[in-house]
């Protein structure tokens, strides 16, 4: 619509558009407490118990399975060292963990909670502190079984054979001579930091290699 700049329509403009805002100034005014408020309480039912998130009513955990990796999907392929325990123990809940390396897998009424750390020191640490510092969950009664596969000597165990240790090394922390220019006596070249020689009896100070755990 045209209209001159200095007809009626024109100079009416600025009056309505300051009613309006007069009116809403009042009306913002009169309601901003409880306006407030309310979006307050949106934002932080909207907030809760999300991933990396503080958390009202986190889910007590009564066992973490501790997996590090998985050949394909968690289910329906050729099993990793999770997939059985998903299928077997009903960890039917898929939870996201953006956060770390794998999504959780969750039976509520077992209180089961499973979990792929990612093959390696850095991704087995990075996630596994991620899961313990997510406030979605509830760990302080919980136990932890780190089920890992690995290879043995046929003249000890056969395949499927289970080894419960008391002891956690940190395997990646050590030295290891060329067996070609180890000593003859030696079984083997590799051996701990801070010893002479592989099954050597003198202990080291630990310092963060080797850890015992509970065997109550």
């Amino acid at each position: 619509m045209n209209r001159e700049r200095n007809g009626p329509g024109y100079r009416a403009l600025p009056l309505l558009l300051a009613f309006a805002i007069f009116v809403g100034g009042c009306t913002t005014a009169a309601t901003s407490d409880s306006a407030t408020s309310a979006a307050a309480a949106l934002a932080s039912d909207a907030d809760d118990c999300r991933p990396g998130g503080p958390c009202s009513t986190p889910i007590p955990i009564r066992v973490v399975i501790v997996a590090m990796f998985e050949i394909g999907e968690d289910e329906g392929d050729t099993a990793g060292e999770f997939q059985l325990w998903k299928a077997r123990r009903g960890l039917t809940e898929r939870i996201p963990m953006p956060h770390g390396h794998h999504d959780l897998f969750l039976n509520r009424e077992t209180g089961v909670l499973g979990f792929v750390t990612g093959v390696g020191t850095m991704n087995s640490a990075a996630t596994t502190m991620a899961l313990g510092l997510d406030q979605r969950f509830d760990l302080s009664r919980a136990y932890w079984l780190v089920a890992g596969i690995a290879g043995i000597d046929p003249e000890d165990a056969s395949i499927g054979s289970a080894a419960w240790s008391a002891y956690l090394i940190d395997g990646d922390l050590g030295h290891e001579i060329d067996p070609r220019e180890m000593p003859g006596d030696w079984p083997h070249g590799f051996f701990a930091r801070r010893t002479q020689g592989p099954l050597d009896p003198t202990l080291p100070d630990n310092r963060g290699e080797m850890f015992l755990t509970n065997e109550g």
